[in-house]
């Protein structure tokens, strides 16, 4: 999944924005009903520079790590992994980055 896609509208390619932001928002609620069963969730960003390559294992290994791993701040997370073969967890506090981040603090200062 794209996830500037699912953070950022992309002019003139609004079902492919809408899909993605729509991925990622069912993600993050499924959550809750999920994560009390032990079922994991997340999404995948790959991401490769002009010189670069993306080692499959890299990208099974980081799948592998998301679901298996016992600290569950990895559940909901996004996962964003290089050409450099580095793979980054983007905690599910941090989707509320990009346009989210102003309706969330928003919403957050409402209900204190």
């Amino acid at each position: 999944m794209n996830m500037t896609a699912s953070w950022e509208a992309i002019p003139e390619d609004e079902v492919y924005s809408g899909s993605q932001n729509a991925i990622l928002g069912a993600m993050r609620a499924l959550r809750f009903a999920l994560e009390p069963k032990g079922i994991r969730l997340g999404c995948l960003r790959t991401a490769c520079g002009e010189n670069e390559s993306l080692s499959v294992d890299r990208v099974a290994g980081t799948i592998i790590h998301a679901a298996t791993s016992p600290d569950w701040k990895t559940n909901a997370a996004g996962w964003l992994v290089s050409g450099n073969d580095r793979a980054i967890m983007v905690e599910r506090e941090e989707f509320v980055a990009g346009p989210f981040k102003v309706m969330h603090d928003r919403f957050q200062y409402v209900i204190q």
